[in-house]
C-alpha cells in the first residue's frame, strides 16, 4: 500500500496522471478483500493488485480510458461467467469497484526568472498552482530568487523545453529578459500540447513575433492560440501588475475550463 501512494506523490510531483482503483465492497466469494488498491499511471504501469484476473485486466483498461475524462466511477462486477458484468471468473461472488482520477497538477511554466517572472511565481504558487521555473543564468534560477518555485531548471532554454512534461493542465508564461529568447522558446512550444500560452511584449512586438512564425512555416491555427500582449488588460506597468495581470487571465481560463467540466 505504501508504494502506491508514494506514486501518487511521485505523478503529482511529476505533472503526470493516473487513476487509482480501490474495492469497495464485496458479495460472495471474491479475490480480494474491500480496501484493497491498484493504481494505472498514464504511462500504463500498474501498481498493486485487486486480485487479478479478468476483472483487474477490465478494471485496468477502465482506469486508463479515465486518465482522458477524468470523472470518478463506481462499478459493480459479476465474478462469474454471467450477469449485468460478467467477467467470465468462476468465484461466484461481486466487486464493486471505485475510480479515482488523479488528474494532473495544473502547472505554470515559467520562461524567465527576472522582475516578472519571479512575481509571477510567487503569485502562481499563491492561486493554486504548481510551479516551474526556467532561466539559463545562475543567479536568477535560484532558490534564494525563487522561493516559491516547485520546479527551477537552470539550464539554457531549448534545453530545458525537452524536459517538460507538456499537456492540457500547462500554462505558458514566456517573460524571459530578451526578445530573440522570446522567439526562440514560442517556436518550440507552440506546437506542443498545453492549455494557455503567453508571451510578454507590446502589440508591435507580438506583430513581428507572429510575422516570424508565419515564414517560419507555423500555422495560423496554432499562432491564434498565442496571448501577446499576454495578460488582462489592466493597464499595469510595474513588475507586480503586469504579473497579476497574467495570473489572473490564467485563472480566467483555468475556471471556464472547470465549469465546462461541471
Amino acid at each position: 500500500m505504501r508504494v502506491i501512494w508514494e506514486k501518487i506523490l511521485e505523478l503529482e510531483k511529476s505533472g503526470k496522471s493516473g487513476t487509482l482503483v480501490t474495492v469497495v465492497k464485496t458479495e460472495g466469494a471474491s479475490p480480494q478483500v474491500a480496501g484493497a488498491k491498484m493504481l494505472v499511471t498514464s504511462d500504463g504501469e500498474q501498481f498493486g493488485t485487486i486480485g487479478g484476473g479478468t476483472v483487474e485486466y477490465k478494471a485496468k483498461i477502465i482506469a486508463l480510458q479515465l486518465i482522458s475524462e477524468p470523472q470518478p466511477l463506481l462499478q459493480t462486477f459479476d465474478l462469474n461467467l454471467e450477469g449485468e458484468t460478467p467477467t467470465g471468473m468462476i468465484c461466484g461472488g461481486k466487486m464493486t469497484l471505485f475510480f479515482e482520477p488523479i488528474r494532473q497538477a495544473e502547472t505554470v511554466l515559467i520562461f524567465g526568472a527576472g522582475h516578472i517572472g519571479s512575481r509571477l511565481c510567487k503569485l502562481a504558487k499563491f492561486a493554486g498552482f504548481r510551479v516551474i521555473v526556467v532561466d539559463d543564468r545562475k543567479e536568477y534560477a535560484s532558490e534564494q530568487n525563487l522561493p516559491d518555485a516547485d520546479v527551477i531548471i537552470n539550464e539554457p532554454f531549448h534545453e530545458a523545453i525537452g524536459k517538460i512534461h507538456f499537456g492540457p493542465h500547462l500554462y505558458i508564461a514566456i517573460v524571459s529578459r530578451a526578445h530573440a529568447i522570446d522567439l526562440e522558446v514560442l517556436k518550440k512550444c507552440i506546437s506542443k500540447e498545453y492549455k494557455y500560452i503567453g508571451m510578454i511584449g507590446s502589440r508591435q512586438k507580438a506583430s513581428e513575433v507572429f510575422k516570424a512564425l508565419r515564414e517560419s512555416g507555423i500555422s495560423e491555427e496554432l499562432i491564434s492560440r498565442v496571448h501577446s500582449p499576454i495578460g488582462l488588460p489592466i493597464g499595469g506597468q510595474s513588475p507586480e501588475e503586469i504579473a497579476i495581470s497574467i495570473i489572473a487571465e490564467m485563472i480566467k481560463i483555468r475556471n471556464m475550463n472547470e465549469s465546462k467540466a461541471e
